[in-house]
């Protein structure tokens, strides 16, 4: 059996009988088995407990000790009490049996509200899997520690260094569902003791083979550039606060120590689902590593989701080539179709031209340039002309032309930089003969048919990337199975989201070429 079926069908057993807890039921059991602790936080009466204890049973050795802390806890009520015998040798040995030091896994309520001296004892044991039992140090079988509380760690009480060994954080709420709180109004009392299959347990040795597994674990450059982006992103949200002072956020810290614990779990995820290189589905965890209260949770996200979502830059390449073809033969459909006009003011006789194009935004516009008729026979470039009521005729920096007599051609440069005549917006090629009238654009029926091809070929291509878009979103299902992270999810959704924007683009641009190929067919000078 495949670890991702021998997981799914874990979380299945694990979670019976508990609702909307499948979150917290794998999250925990993803964290067990890659030896991490977890703190899950919400109000009392939420299954936290007994999600830790049902899930420890996923495992074949198991001892599991639970407790309750307040501030008047005893490191003897969760170490063990000292021995006597010990006692009368100055050693202050505890029996250890039947308590933390002695557990596979542990389960501290409240934890927060403990006092300094287990807190310290507590750091030891969850980052060196150590004891300080009498002269010696002991090691400890606790593979993973589960905490929880109503309430986050309170400021400058000495708890930050212990709230940050939990490398995942998660939320276990209230039931939201309404059908959920139906079916909890007739459910029995739930027993902490589930019957599972041995064959679904894990024993140390195959916890042992996993780890050394996730040692191997891939990272590609996709996966290290998407990481870079979300630090980036990170940074730039700290930065920002620095200067408004109005939002109630925190700086969102992530240490180097716990970068490194985030990605070794995270190898652990990839290894528990079946590959040996880690994928985008992976990140999806990483939400619940970063936030420290309840406000940076939401802006994790907001950061983690966009940095998953990055820029489509196939879609950017579809909607230029669309824009380009489109300019294309609108232009061959509209040539020459601009007004002729001659003005005489103050003794000078000007070719006045109202050019259509398309300015930078994809709109159209009216360019109006004047060229004096006495540069006919010029062929240098020259600035337009302008009339103003004071100076009279005046050249402008805004647009520039060039006659070719010789061919009956003016080139015109429309909105020009720099007084560069290289660096305009468009540039257009008209007839610089009747000048009085109006032309009116006149295509041949070989130049329609070429111009109905174009956008064949163009609804052809964008069709069959409609169809490679479907195979592609197959096989990245496919690719990203993740055993603690549900497809129907809507956190996994949002991996999709790409894929989907490139699917509503192509539609839309099948849709738009669909309408030019309309326009080239209904145009109404066709000439024979």
């Amino acid at each position: 059996m495949n670890y991702i079926s021998r997981i799914q069908k874990l979380r299945k057993v694990l979670g019976e009988g508990l609702l909307e807890k499948e979150e917290a039921i794998a999250l925990t059991l993803l964290c067990m088995i890659a030896g991490k602790s977890i703190f899950l936080y919400g109000p009392a009466g939420t299954a936290k407990s007994l999600v830790a204890r049902r899930v420890s049973q996923a495992f074949q050795s198991h001892k599991f000790f639970d407790y309750l802390m307040n501030k008047f806890s005893t490191p003897e009520e969760v170490f063990g009490p000292l021995k006597l015998s010990e006692l009368r040798k100055d050693n202050l040995e505890r029996n250890i049996e039947g308590f933390l030091p002695a557990a596979d896994f542990a389960f501290l309520d409240e934890i927060f509200k403990s006092s300094p001296a287990i807190l310290n004892a507590l750091l030891t044991i969850i980052n060196e899997k150590k004891f300080r039992n009498g002269k010696e140090n002991i090691k400890v079988p606790l593979k993973a520690l589960v905490a929880a509380s109503n309430e986050l760690p309170a400021k400058n009480q000495g708890l930050e260094a212990l709230y940050d060994r939990f490398i995942m954080r998660l939320i276990v709420p209230r039931l939201d569902e309404k059908d959920n709180f139906a079916k909890l109004l007739q459910t029995l009392p739930l027993n902490e003791e589930i019957k599972l299959d041995e064959a679904l347990k894990f024993s140390n040795d195959e916890l042992e083979n996993i780890k050394e597994k996730a040692k191997k674990v891939e990272l590609p450059k996709e996966i290290i550039d998407i990481l870079l982006n979300l630090k980036a992103r990170i940074e730039l949200f700290n930065k920002e606060l620095e200067t408004n002072q109005e939002v109630n956020v925190n700086f969102i810290d992530v240490s180097e120590r716990r970068w490194i614990v985030i990605m070794e779990l995270l190898r652990f995820a990839v290894v528990l689902s079946d590959r040996t290189k880690m994928k985008v589905v992976d990140l999806l965890l990483i939400k619940h590593c970063l936030w420290s209260n309840e406000e940076q949770k939401e802006v994790v996200e907001k950061l983690l989701n966009e940095s998953l979502s990055g820029s489509n830059t196939q879609i950017l390449k579809y909607e230029k080539e669309f824009e380009e073809q489109k300019e294309g033969i609108i232009e061959s459909l509209e040539e020459e179709v601009f007004y002729y006009k001659t003005l005489k003011k103050d003794g000078k006789v000007f070719i006045h031209y109202e050019i259509p194009y398309l300015n930078k935004d994809k709109k159209q516009e009216i360019a109006h340039i004047n060229a004096p008729e006495e540069d006919l026979d010029k062929k240098e470039i020259f600035q337009g002309y302008k009339y103003d009521s004071y100076y009279g005729w005046r050249r402008t920096s805004e647009h520039y032309y060039c006659f070719n007599k010789a061919r009956n051609k003016c080139l015109i440069y429309i909105n020009v930089k720099y007084n560069d005549p290289s660096q305009c917006e468009c540039k257009k090629e008209i007839s610089i003969t009747n000048h009085s009238k109006i032309v009116s654009s006149r295509i041949s029926l070989k130049i329609q048919a070429k111009l109905k091809e174009d956008c064949e070929e163009m609804i052809e291509k964008f069709q069959a990337e409609l169809d490679m878009i479907k195979k592609k979103k197959e096989v990245f299902c496919k690719e990203n199975q993740n055993a603690f992270i549900d497809q129907e999810n809507e956190e996994f959704q949002i991996l999709l989201q790409g894929l989907e924007t490139e699917k509503s683009t192509c539609e839309q641009l099948v849709i738009e070429t669909k309408k030019l190929k309309d326009k080239v067919e209904k145009h109404p000078n066709i000439k024979g």
